[in-house]
């Protein structure tokens, strides 16, 4: 019965290290696969490198992981937004507040770089468009665009501090 036992528990430490080997595998093959689509997305792996490091350091501070981070970044890049750091948290912190998902603000920012604006709502942001100018509201907190600006730095930057 106790060499029964030892059996068993060696099958399991077997198992245990097999499933260890996988995760640190399928990790590394993920974060492999990220930096390849954004040196793509960026145009060089210099670039690629340091983006990539930029978003784990924001991972480990936010409520975001890494891939929804990593996901949202490169939407955003493949549509022509280079977000900063500094913009990149501030708007973790707009979503975070609203109880939402970043891609969700990702999907509501890229949206409101074409005046589509309605998927602003989610966040608490109001849109109202006079003539070339858009004014976006929130919080009390008024800031106006020209309509040929990229509205994304406008409403979402400022109001995500």
């Amino acid at each position: 019965m106790a060499k029964a036992f030892q059996a068993f528990m060696a099958l399991q430490v077997i198992g245990f290290i097999i499933d260890i080997g996988k995760s640190i595998f399928e990790t590394t093959a993920k974060f492999e696969k990220y930096g390849k689509v954004l040196a793509t997305a960026l145009g060089s792996q210099e670039e690629a490198k340091a983006a990539m490091a930029a978003l784990k350091d924001l991972g480990s501070k936010t409520a975001y992981s890494v891939d929804e981070l990593t996901e949202g970044y490169v939407k955003m890049v493949n549509r022509g937004l280079r977000p900063s750091q500094k913009e990149m948290v501030a708007m973790t912190d707009l979503a975070a507040s609203q109880g939402k998902t970043f891609d969700q603000l990702v999907e509501a920012a890229l949206d409101a770089q074409t005046g589509e604006n309605e998927r602003l709502k989610e966040f608490g942001i109001s849109a109202k468009k006079a003539g070339d100018e858009v004014t976006f509201s929130f919080k009390g907190v008024n800031t106006t665009v020209k309509t040929h600006q990229r509205p994304y730095k406008g409403p979402l930057l400022p109001l995500g501090k």
